[in-house]
């Protein structure tokens, strides 16, 4: 593991660039000191001369003004940085549960993750959340316990707990040096030296390994390479016949295993006072993988086509994806990754989900929100695009000549929603513009609009997401509005499949508006909303056949299903079926659904869309359903003394216990829970402990509510 040396530039050839290029994201529960340790990283590699402190505000790479003033990570912030002769690019990920959405779209382009632990608290709620994220993924990682420079820290300690709550073979690759209860150094199990704090911009302080540490860093040291003999053959086969590994041996050997996620290298330190960095840093550029060691991406033809590899070739038709969607500097910005071929500015796209066709007007390489413009983007790099005004999270973009697709995220579901209304007169469609943006740039936000009440009714992922989503609208669009209190997202779920038909005939004009279609809506547990698709029978319409009447038909049945039939909540877990749709001319009379079609259909979209609504209505007053509420997974770190009243205060908001563990003098309890009866619930606990416990609160599904508690959770029916 050795020095950093400067960003040596664009390699002439193809390979070496892309081998030298590390994709990589900081990953962590809150508070344990992740962009603390993305800030130290900065200054080592020389990129910042001074480090940013959360607690000032005066952080880099957590620049919106709502994080400064609350002292977290709220967005992910891409930032790039050299070292020995990599070129790193870093994703500062959000801790906080709320925002678990930027780290999976930022999960979506990375090929590697660092995971941080505080050396105390040990494995977190968030912290086992963000790991299986990584699992599913198949994002290679390697660890940081940080804080060990805290009284009560144990490293050791630390390994045996991330081991057992992670369930993967742990092996640490550094070890703490302590003298008088001050962490003074780090040692390097590979090349059995002692790091000192670095200096900004000058590489580690190597110093030799004192002798008190030298028999506990060779038995860890043994220990390593036994590890490794078990994993990865050459190693084995070293040791078989009677050599000793060499420092190029075991790290090649070390990269192998952490690729293949059979180890979790571990190294430690102080993000705070500088301590362990330097080793982070060599475990970047010495496990994680390159663009050119993961597998590439499969991408599908249109209309079905068959699925082929995105190879990361400079000189093949261009493929992005699109993973996170920004203003910065009074610029629109969609966040890519460039899968294959060169990307310029100037370029024309297509985004492969919508057919759109748009110009990549500016590139910029980014480093938090200061934007450098760059004239091409190469395969592996992520890079700042200006002008891609209708693409989205998770969309692939590609050369006009060659679509492909890749798969879209999985977003998760809406827990609390509120209501809001512009505060001045004539500011309705302001808002609903400012709304949509902020819906846009983040895709757990949801939104409709309440036609009958002109309120809209924003929905995401906890009180403070709603909170900072409304103080991030009105600092961007200088409005004012008012709000709501936060409530329980409810959802109406279709019991069993309900069908109806309408047709109209009404005097419009010189003529006759008429109209007539055929619904049926199923449960269908896979949908996580509701879906509409066109199945017609034998003698359906013509009018289904027509791809904008289906359009119209898809946005107008959508929007109605945001209303369920009991308590007025958006229905969940339904697929419409249009079985028939017809449009006859305006002087015509619409035959009975199902009957033999006579004439070509009109022009009459708005007869067939009130049909529509005819139709729905009738199939509501059929529908029985029953009321989904989300479901929360909470973890409670509590003073052991305090661990009684803790339980009883959770079993009396009907919470079911799963797991109370004893921790040293701390007591973790671990439950699940509906989310209505959780409100208040920090300040209880804040009561409950004397402000010594913390706890985690993460969705976990949903489960139904018993018609018995629909009265006391306030779900009166419509």
């Amino acid at each position: 593991m050795g020095a950093r040396s400067e960003d040596p530039g664009l390699s002439p050839s193809a390979d070496a660039e892309l081998a030298r290029l590390r994709n990589f994201g900081v990953v962590a529960h809150i508070d344990a000191g992740k962009t603390t340790l993305c800030e130290r990283m900065l200054v080592c590699s020389g990129v910042e001369s001074r480090l940013g402190a959360v607690e000032e505000g005066t952080t880099v790479l957590d620049w919106m003004q709502e994080e400064r003033e609350r002292g977290i990570s709220i967005t992910a912030a891409a930032t790039h940085l050299p070292w020995r002769g990599s070129v790193l690019q870093l994703i500062d990920t959000p801790g906080h549960v709320d925002f678990t959405i930027e780290v999976e779209r930022s999960l979506a382009v990375l090929d590697g993750a660092v995971i941080v632990f505080d050396a105390l608290a040990g494995v977190q709620a968030q912290s086992e959340a963000v790991w299986r994220q990584l699992r599913r993924r198949g994002v290679a990682a390697v660890a940081f316990v940080n804080k060990l420079d805290r009284p009560g820290a144990d490293f050791l300690g630390a390994v045996a707990g991330i081991e057992k709550r992670l369930g993967v073979r742990c092996v640490p690759v550094a070890y703490p040096c302590i003298e008088g209860g001050v962490l003074t150094g780090v040692a390097d199990l590979v090349r059995q030296v002692v790091r000192g704090a670095s200096r900004p911009g000058a590489g580690p302080v190597d110093l030799p390994l004192p002798k008190s540490l030298a028999e506990e860093v060779g038995v860890l040291r043994a220990e390593l390479i036994e590890v490794l003999a078990l994993e990865d053959e050459p190693t084995f086969e070293c040791l078989a016949a009677g050599g000793t590994p060499k420092e190029t041996e075991l790290l090649a050997a070390l990269a192998r295993a952490t690729r293949r996620g059979k180890l979790l290298p571990v190294a430690c330190g102080s993000a705070l006072h500088g301590l362990g960095i330097e080793g982070v840093l060599d475990l970047v550029v010495d496990c994680l993988p390159s663009p050119a060691d993961v597998p590439p991406p499969s991408a599908q033809a249109p209309a079905g086509g068959g699925l082929s590899e995105l190879l990361p070739r400079p000189t093949d038709p261009v493929a992005l994806l699109a993973f996170k969607l920004q203003r910065i500097a009074d610029r629109d910005l969609v966040f890519v990754r460039v899968l294959r071929g060169t990307l310029r500015a100037g370029q024309e796209l297509v985004v492969a989900r919508s057919g759109r066709r748009e110009v990549s007007r500016g590139l910029y390489r980014t480093h938090a929100d200061s934007l450098e413009p760059v004239p091409c983007a190469l395969p592996g790099q992520i890079v700042a695009v200006e002008g891609l005004d209708s693409a989205s999270t998770g969309d692939t973009l590609c050369d006009p000549a060659d679509v492909r697709a890749l798969g879209g995220l999985e977003l998760p579901e809406p827990v609390l929603s509120l209501a809001v209304e512009p505060a001045g007169a004539g500011d309705q469609a302001p808002l609903r513009e400012a709304l949509g943006r902020l819906v846009r740039e983040d895709p757990s936000l949801t939104l409709r609009e309440d036609e009958s009440s002109g309120q809209f009714v924003l929905s995401g992922m906890g009180e403070l997401h709603l909170e900072i989503a409304l103080e991030h609208l009105g600092r961007l669009s200088g409005l004012s509005v008012r709000r709501s209190a936060p409530r329980v997202a409810y959802r109406e779920v279709p019991q069993r499949p309900a069908r109806a038909a309408a047709r109209i005939e009404r005097v419009f004009g010189q003529g006759v508006l008429s109209g007539a279609i055929e619904l049926e809506l199923i449960p269908a547990r896979e949908v996580p909303g509701v879906e509409v698709s066109f199945e017609p029978g034998e003698q359906a319409g013509q009018a289904l056949a027509e791809p904008g009447l289906r359009e119209a038909l898809t946005a107008t049945l959508t929007a109605l299903a945001a209303v369920g039939p009991a308590a007025g909540f958006p229905l969940a877990h339904g697929r419409i079926l249009v079985r028939d749709a017809r449009v006859p001319g305006p002087e015509s009379r619409p035959p009975e659904p199902g009957a033999a079609e006579t004439e070509p259909p009109g022009d009459g979209e708005a007869g067939l869309l009130q049909a529509a609504g005819s139709a729905w209505h009738e199939l509501l007053s059929r529908l029985e359903v029953d009321i989904e509420e989300p479901l929360m997974a909470l973890e409670v770190s509590t003073p052991a003394e305090y661990a009684r009243g803790v339980i009883g205060d959770l079993e009396s908001r009907g919470a079911l216990i799963s797991e109370v563990q004893s921790e040293g003098r701390a007591t973790r309890v671990q439950a699940s829970v509906a989310l209505a009866p959780m409100f208040g619930y920090a300040s209880a606990l804040r009561s409950l402990s004397q402000g010594r416990a913390v706890h985690s609160l993460r969705p976990a599904g949903t489960r139904v509510v018993p018609r018995a508690q629909w009265g006391e959770r306030g779900l009166s029916l419509r």
